[in-house]
Order: C-alpha cells, then structure tokens, then sequence
C-alpha cells in the first residue's frame, strides 16, 4: 500500500467521523424546539391521588384564533422561567396546572409554525384563583 492511497483513506474516515458527528448533533438539537423551555410540561408531576398545592395555578386556554391552526403554550411567571404546558389546535378549550411559587404575575405565550408569537398581557393572580386566555382576542383574565 503506498503512502498516497493511505492518506487518502485517512482523510475518508476523518470526513466521515466528522459527518456522523455532526448529525448525532443536529439530531440532538430536534428534539428540542425551543431553548427557553427548563421543564416537563406542566402537570406531570401531579401526585396519583389528584391533589393540588396551595401554589397550584390552572390555566385555561380557548384556542378561537383561525390564523394560528397548532399552538404551543408556555407560561411566563415574572420571577422565573418560560415553561411549556402543552399544544393546542385551533377551535379546542384546554385547561393546563402550573406550579406558581412566589409573586403570581404570570404571562402567558403562544407559539404557531403559521403565525409566530402572540404574548398575552401580564396578570397578578390572586392565591386561589386561575387565568384564561382567549387567544382569538389576547385576552388574560382572571378565573374563579
């Protein structure tokens, strides 16, 4: 074997370890759409017996916006992080718990492969109370 065809078939694997690398990394950063979200959904961490926290918020959300057909929907408590509760179609009504712990204002944000981002407005919620949203209209209000 000479020197020539040896370092030509060097270079080949090189390449090709390169190649597949690069793909296991791409495939890694798939199953993660957004960066922003740190946790499960909320709501799976639930205890079997269905009892709620003191902290527990419920968030319900109407999905009226026929521009947005899927939607994504995150909450935005103003002292923490962007977490995702779940997907949404258009024309469906889903209610999603939340852990809320400290200040209650919370935001909530949806995020359509159609239509971009739509922000709600901020809310304080008061202990015991929960949030809904019509997306149609971006309206967050409070819900006894």
């Amino acid at each position: 074997m000479n020197l020539e065809w040896s370092t030509h078939m060097s270079k080949s694997r090189i390449r090709y370890c390169t190649i597949l690398a690069l793909a296991a990394g791409l495939a890694a950063c798939a199953g993660r759409p957004d960066p922003n979200v740190t946790s499960a959904p909320a709501g799976t961490d639930q205890a079997a017996a269905g009892t709620q926290s003191a902290n527990a918020l419920m968030v319900t959300v109407n999905h009226t916006d026929m521009n947005r057909s899927e939607l994504t929907v995150y909450i935005e408590p103003a002292n923490g992080v962007r977490t995702r509760l779940g997907t949404i179609n258009s024309g469906e009504q889903k209610s999603f718990t939340f852990e809320l712990a400290g200040v209650r204002s919370v935001r909530l944000v949806g995020i359509s492969p159609s239509a971009g981002e739509l922000k709600s407005p901020s809310l304080t919620v008061p202990s015991g109370a929960g949030v809904f949203w019509e997306v149609g209209i971006n309206s967050l209000r409070i819900r006894r």
